[in-house]
């Protein structure tokens, strides 16, 4: 059984599918110590302001996006089986942030990336 859900917005979409049976439901977000937000304030105008997004974000900036990554992030560790609920996942999101491993990960990504492209394009 799997589900998604956004808990940023006052009403969150949630879609979840078991078995043979899925549905999508409206409902209120339950408490998981993240401010409501407006969707606008996580809206990028292009890829350079998704970037300061997302290095604010993980740089531990408060604020929506920073909320935003630590609600996904929290859920995907809980799903993982890393966390025993959603509330664990989001300690740990919050965690991995604030001790500066979230960013490192990222750098060590793009890092590698760029190396693999490297390769690509040089032919090595």
């Amino acid at each position: 059984m799997g589900s998604t859900s956004s808990a940023l917005a006052r009403r969150r979409w949630s879609a979840s599918c078991a078995r043979a049976q899925s549905g999508n439901t409206a409902s209120r977000p339950p408490p998981l110590g993240l401010p409501e937000a407006p969707r606008r304030a996580l809206a990028a105008r292009d890829a350079d302001d998704s970037r300061r997004l997302l290095l604010a974000a993980l740089s531990g900036e408060p604020g929506p996006a920073r909320d935003a990554v630590v609600l996904n992030a929290g859920a995907a560790i809980h799903v993982a089986g890393l966390a025993a609920d959603l509330a664990e996942g989001i300690a740990l999101a919050r965690e991995a942030i604030a001790s500066g491993r979230a960013l490192a990960k990222l750098e060590e990504y793009v890092a590698f990336t760029r190396a693999l492209a490297g390769q690509a394009v040089g032919g090595g």
